[in-house]
């Protein structure tokens, strides 16, 4: 029986699709959901540049992918962090994927759902919350790599769903 579902979601589309799942199997189950997104920051401008999908929080969207400090500048423009400030774009990115997470899930019906934010490594973060949490069920988003890319640049959802104390769930 599944009664704890932690999910983690980075904000893209695939990220979106896994909090969407986790949702409905939580109401399926009458289950608790944890919301973890796990944030980088070893390197500001480069995890903008990591999370292209920020664009599509522009209006209106550009029709060409923008450069990190572009990027960064038009967030900022729009309410999001200051443009010389970088860290403070990512933690206002942050607040905005977990609530627009925590809103689909309200959408679900659900209530009580638990908001995490981590800083450090997405992997190792989703493994010990799932630990520290005791979930049944991690479900994460898949970006699709592929073999090859997957094993070169690293996949958070191969590492979660080999390392987890409990089942996994791949959202493609």
């Amino acid at each position: 029986m599944i009664s704890s579902i932690l999910v983690a979601t980075d904000g893209s589309h695939h990220g979106h699709l896994a909090v969407t799942q986790a949702c409905e199997l939580a109401r399926r189950f009458d289950a608790h959901v944890v919301i973890l997104h796990a944030a980088l920051r070893e390197s500001p401008a480069e995890e903008v540049a990591r999370v292209t999908t920020l664009q599509r929080l522009l209006e209106p969207q550009p029709e060409e992918p923008l450069h990190t400090d572009e990027l960064i500048a038009r967030l900022a423009a729009a309410g999001l962090g200051e443009a010389d400030n970088p860290v403070s774009t990512l933690e206002a990115i942050d607040g905005r994927i977990l609530e627009a997470a925590q809103q689909e899930a309200e959408r679900a019906g659900l209530s009580g759902v638990a908001v995490r934010l981590t800083e450090g490594s997405p992997a190792a973060d989703i493994l010990a919350h799932a630990r520290f949490e005791g979930a049944d069920l991690v479900v994460v988003g898949s970006r699709g790599l592929g073999p090859l890319r997957g094993m070169l640049l690293g996949s958070v959802s191969r590492e979660v769903c080999q390392k987890a104390p409990c089942s996994c769930m791949v959202v493609r």
